[in-house]
């Protein structure tokens, strides 16, 4: 979440770091949230923004200080404002405007995001655990693993671990084979 300030001031002063808030790209939605300093006779006051862009026009409540950016703002690219308006239920306070703008970009297609790659060891993983490489494989594979864990003692013992379940004569357990060799890539990979 992309968080930036904007500080109300005396006299409908509102101040945004940079001069004009910038919300990323057309499209971007649940992105940005506006955290809003209250000083002045703004304090205590209700506020509300109301936004005037190509994407919006729209009217949002502060709540605790926070004011989270509509989706239909970002939506379309443009330059618009917003205005603030803050009340107590007996006196108004007005903003001056509050510059904003959302960046052109050239659309993305429409359809489900495509799913993800498998990542490498875990595809691994899963073609040992189907049986799914020889045996001749299986020496290539622990030559390059061996070669890997040189100089890491504990990756050194997850490949001593692999290396005795592959060249055991008895049939292999899969699901030890699949937790050595997961344990053998976080360690050589750095994760714990």
């Amino acid at each position: 979440m992309n968080e930036m300030t904007i500080r109300l001031e005396r006299n409908g002063a509102a101040a945004v770091p940079g001069g004009q808030l910038l919300l990323g790209y057309a499209g971007n939605r649940g992105n940005y949230r506006l955290r809003i300093e209250q000083r002045g006779e703004w304090k205590g006051l209700t506020v509300c923004a109301h936004w005037h862009t190509p994407g919006a026009s729209a009217a949002t409540l502060v709540e605790n200080g926070v004011l989270t950016v509509p989706a239909a703002v970002t939506a379309v690219s443009g330059v618009g404002c917003i205005t603030f308006e803050g009340t107590d239920g007996s006196r108004t306070v007005t903003s001056a405007d509050v510059r904003c703008k959302v960046c052109a970009n050239s659309g993305t297609a429409e359809g489900a995001m495509p799913a993800p790659d498998t990542p490498a060891w875990e595809a691994l993983v899963g073609l040992l655990g189907t049986g799914g490489i020889t045996t001749a494989e299986k020496r290539e594979l622990l030559a390059i693993l061996r070669l890997l864990a040189a100089g890491n003692d504990a990756a050194m013992a997850a490949y001593d671990r692999l290396e005795a379940l592959w060249s055991a004569p008895q049939p292999e357990n899969k699901t030890t084979a699949r937790l050595s060799l997961a344990v053998l890539g976080r360690m050589i990979l750095g994760r714990s």
